[in-house]
């Protein structure tokens, strides 16, 4: 089990101080014992603001939750971002928009099934 983390950090590249970095913060064990340090990556450089959205099947929501009491969990269809680059950052005139579309897909875990008990008997 793992958890990724994408952000927009401070860009110390950034001449205009008005865009950011987007960033990547992997944690790979979430089971640990021991926090451990997420590995942070510097993915796009100039960003200025990044979207995230989730279609339910009818339309695109702004947020996604999920509580620990749920006992029927549904995930979104699909899950679109749209990264919105600073046009000085990147020599432009104008803001450019990176979106990406991604279908949502899950699969069931299930342990094995544990070996029937059979009892011998003598006819």
């Amino acid at each position: 089990m793992q958890e990724i983390e994408y952000y927009i950090a401070p860009d110390s590249s950034a001449t205009d101080g008005k865009s950011g970095a987007l960033v990547r913060a992997v944690n790979r064990n979430l089971l640990s014992q021991v926090q451990e340090v997420a590995r942070e990556e510097t993915i796009l450089s100039g960003v200025e603001s990044m979207e995230v959205s989730f279609y339910d099947g009818y339309s695109w929501q702004e947020s996604w939750s999920v509580t620990s009491s749920d006992t029927d969990i549904t995930v979104p269809k699909e899950v679109r971002i749209r990264i919105h680059l600073a046009a000085a950052a990147h020599g432009a005139s104008f803001r450019s928009t990176l979106e990406v579309t991604v279908p949502w897909s899950t699969e069931v875990a299930m342990a094995p099934a544990a070996s029937p008990t059979t009892a011998a008997t003598n006819p």
